[in-house]
Parts: structure tokens; C-alpha cells; sequence
């Protein structure tokens, strides 16, 4: 399945994390290309960032599990299964809707 189907990225093509580089400031969400030799999937999302994160917004909105708690249709992947008990739909929902 596509992690980012608007723009055809594969989730396993793209690693992400998110850096705080000083106290009190907000973190930098750092994007690379995991396929050797790059493949442009992390320039092509960053191009197409506010989209995505509308997408994102929309999935994690609509999504039938509970606002507290998240499935693998909106939040849940393999990837993430060691914080899923802290996952929220609602939280996400919250983060995201400065994009809606």
C-alpha cells in the first residue's frame, strides 16, 4: 500500500523523524530518501507537503475507529507498532487541522 498515494511514494521509500534541536522551539521533521542512491521521493514531498498533510487530516477525520485511540486505516502501521497505544485519531486530528 502507498504511504502516499497522491504522489505514488511507497512507505517503505521514505524514512522521516522528527529533531529538536533547542528547547522551547518547535521540532524539524527531517525526510530521506531510503531507496539507495535517492530517489527525490523526500524533495517531491516537501513540494507537495501542504497537500499531504490536507490528505493526512482528511484520513485521520473520517476514519471510523474511536478518537482516542487509532487503527491501521488511518494511523497504524507496522513501522509505528511500538507507540500505537499512544496513538490518538483525535490528537492527530488536532496537529493537523491547521492544514484542513
Amino acid at each position: 500500500m502507498a504511504a502516499l498515494p497522491e504522489i505514488g511514494v511507497a512507505r517503505a521509500d521514505v524514512r522521516g523523524m522528527l529533531n529538536t534541536y533547542e528547547v522551547g522551539r518547535p521540532p524539524s521533521l527531517i525526510l530521506v530518501d531510503a531507496v539507495p542512491g535517492g530517489a527525490g521521493h523526500a524533495q517531491r514531498i516537501a513540494v507537495e507537503l501542504e497537500a499531504l498533510l490536507r490528505a493526512a487530516h482528511g484520513k485521520a477525520a473520517s476514519c471510523e475507529c474511536a478518537p482516542e485511540t487509532s487503527c491501521y486505516a488511518c494511523l497504524r502501521a507496522y513501522e509505528n507498532q511500538i507507540v500505537q497505544d499512544r496513538l490518538s485519531r483525535d490528537a492527530a486530528c488536532r496537529v493537523l487541522e491547521p492544514f484542513a
